[in-house]
């Protein structure tokens, strides 16, 4: 099987080379491509991953929230953006500031970018807390 290069017309020696000088766009390029060929079990897991990291951050700039607040604002993001709203100041992205607003865009602009399937509000709360039932 002869797969399509990492970034069409582009050099992979020199974006692995690049990841490994710390390109965070090149490491990004990679990660992007072995998750599309990758297994959905292994995307799903990585998925899970971003998200629970991007919730840690969320709780950094939300310290007062409950973690249902995380999960509904985590949600909702992932909605948001996949329906072409956005994150604006409205409800639940009003306690956060404009900065944060587009840092959380970002990051789950990031994620949606190789899992397009996003959880809704309960699978939110299992991904954050898997050990919790609901």
């Amino acid at each position: 099987m002869n797969a399509a290069p990492i970034v069409p017309g582009g050099d992979v020696a020199e974006l692995i080379a690049n990841a490994r000088l710390g390109d965070a766009t090149a490491f990004d390029a990679i990660i992007l491509d072995l998750l599309a060929k990758a297994s959905p079990r292994i995307a799903t897991t990585y998925r899970d991953a971003m998200i629970r990291n991007v919730a840690a951050w969320l709780k950094t700039a939300m310290p007062a929230s409950k973690d249902s607040a995380i999960a509904t604002v985590l949600a909702e993001a992932g909605r948001s953006l996949q329906s072409g709203r956005g994150i604006s100041n409205r409800f639940p992205f009003h306690l956060l500031s404009s900065d944060e607003r587009w840092r959380l865009r970002t990051d789950v602009q990031s994620i949606l970018a190789f899992s397009p399937r996003w959880p809704k509000q309960r699978q939110m709360f299992s991904v954050l807390f898997p050990d919790r039932a609901i």
